[in-house]
């Protein structure tokens, strides 16, 4: 990570809860403030739904996106207000790395605490009761903390190559492979370049070890490969962000052109 990456750090924080919107869920939550941190310009900014489209052309400009539950959370909740898929883009969501690496999910809270010792200010309820009451001031540095804590978490991962869960007083440490994740992303396009097998170490909260696999690169998306799979001889999805290591081979492969990929058992 160097001082000029164009990596985005953010959180938002809605106006009303699952409560309020009942069945419609994401798509009944409205927007009350986001705060996203800028590491080209090293700087916080603010956004509100009247501007959030400026943030669209921050995020699709994007080298990577970082977030806490924005995957399950912030992106679906952001997705009505824009044309283009969310989902796409070079998104690391800490919650989601720490649940690939242990099989847990665990809190902003615990991670922060254990890892850093420091706590958020809030929660999302007094988030809510913060707009109501028209407390802005204090819903934006509610929100900025918590970017500055994921922030914070994500460079602590990256230095060294985990975290700290503090939960009931017991401390449990987490590895994540985000430091990785350059080099890892840089070896996957030079096998497909040069259409190398590649011999990768897969890690699945399913399974209690990394899986060792040979596959065939067909494409590269944003956090996506789809490949040959020599050990289940199939084309299967290979999630980025789960893959711990990737060495390339020297025997080269052709693309076979009646292969399906079998979406419903993705790897």
């Amino acid at each position: 990570m160097k001082k000029n990456d164009n990596i985005i750090v953010f959180d938002i924080e809605t106006r009303n809860t699952f409560s309020d919107v009942g069945a419609m869920a994401h798509e009944g939550l409205r927007l009350s403030i986001m705060v996203a941190y800028l590491y080209k310009n090293n700087s916080y900014v603010v956004f509100k739904e009247e501007n959030i489209k400026e943030f669209l052309v921050l995020l699709k400009e994007a080298d990577l996106i970082v977030g806490f539950n924005i995957k399950g959370f912030d992106l679906p909740v952001l997705q009505k207000y824009f044309s283009e898929s969310l989902q796409d883009l070079p998104i690391l969501d800490i919650m989601y790395e720490v649940m690939y690496s242990c099989g847990k999910r665990f809190k902003l809270d615990y991670l922060a605490e254990g890892t850093l010792g420091a706590k958020k200010t809030a929660d999302g309820l007094m988030a809510v009761e913060f707009f109501r009451d028209g407390r802005i001031d204090e819903l934006i540095e509610y929100c900025r903390q918590d970017v500055k804590l994921t922030k914070n978490l994500y460079e602590y991962g990256n230095k060294h190559g985990y975290l700290i869960c503090k939960k009931y007083g017991t401390l449990q440490k987490i590895p994540v492979y985000w430091h990785k994740r350059y080099d890892i992303k840089k070896k996957l396009k030079k096998a497909y370049d040069s259409k190398k097998k590649a011999e990768i170490l897969y890690k699945t909260y399913r399974q209690p070890k990394s899986l060792k696999r040979v596959i065939d690169i067909y494409s590269i998306e944003a956090e996506k490969v789809i490949a040959y799979c020599h050990y289940k001889k199939s084309l299967r999805t290979f999630n980025i962000n789960k893959i711990e290591s990737v060495n390339i081979c020297d025997n080269i492969y052709e693309i076979q052109k009646n292969l399906v990929l079998e979406k419903e058992k993705n790897t």
